[in-house]
């Protein structure tokens, strides 16, 4: 061996990496806990929030994690959802003329639940820490 090299051997490395992976995996699971907890939080105003007449709507908003993401809304096939959020004035796709005020129900509805999502935030964030001592 060269004079200006030298050899190390580090014990526990192969530990030190296996927690390190399972930190990093209780991580994730605590985003993800958390944006699911914020989105359903969300999702309940908005039922609440969206103007009812048969309940097709309603029943058609949940919430989906989707990466470091969480949407909320009508994903099934609820045409008119967008027209109740927006509001519409003019003649659709097959012709049918509105003249429809918004009705939001999305957006005031994650307005409100602010406080509630960052609590389910913190919460996480916590309980990330209690398993780190």
């Amino acid at each position: 061996m060269a004079d200006n090299m030298f050899e190390m051997e580090v014990e526990g490395l192969d530990e030190a990496i296996a927690a390190l992976e399972k930190l990093s995996s209780d991580v994730d699971g605590a985003v993800e806990a958390a944006l699911s907890a914020g989105a359903l939080e969300v999702e309940n105003e908005a039922k609440n929030r969206a103007p009812y007449v048969t309940g097709t709507l309603r029943r058609s908003i949940t919430h989906k994690i989707e990466g470091d993401d969480a949407l909320v809304g009508p994903f099934s096939a609820v045409p008119y959802a967008a027209r109740i959020e927006f509001g519409f004035v003019g003649a659709d796709s097959l012709g049918r003329v509105y003249n429809q005020a918004a009705q939001p129900y999305l957006r005031p509805a994650l307005q409100a639940k602010q406080a509630d999502i960052r609590k389910a935030f913190i919460s996480s964030v916590n309980d990330i820490i209690r398993s780190l001592s």
